[in-house]
């Protein structure tokens, strides 16, 4: 995950949405609150929040973050993972509410994004 990626998808999302990533990743505020989308960006990407945040989720969710680290190519500077690639992977149709509601959990939390 890029981190100027991640600034530029939080700068896109509306105040509910960025208050209810804030309210699903306490790690971000645990010891002091962000002042920028540069210092939230920082913070999402932590180690031990992601570790704590991972660890908390459903299996289909943690599934689907393994199979997104397993198709992103190795360099950092990537385009992330068409989600046709990650569909075909789980035997899934593109529009697959299954797929998507997996994908909201991981967007609510900063995991990934469109």
């Amino acid at each position: 995950m890029a981190r100027s990626d991640l600034i530029r998808w939080l700068g896109s999302l509306d105040a509910d949405d960025l208050a209810g990533l804030i309210t699903r990743r306490p790690d971000v505020t645990a010891d002091r609150a962000p002042r920028a989308l540069t210092d939230l960006a920082d913070l999402l990407m932590h180690r031990v929040g992601l570790a704590t945040v991972i660890q908390g989720l459903p299996r289909p969710a943690v599934e689907v973050i393994e199979a997104l680290q397993a198709l992103l190519p190795p360099s950092k500077d990537h385009d992330g993972v068409a989600r046709g690639r990650l569909a075909e992977l789980f035997g899934r149709e593109l529009d697959d509410p299954e797929l998507d509601a997996t994908l909201q959990v991981l967007a609510q939390r900063a995991l990934a994004w469109a």
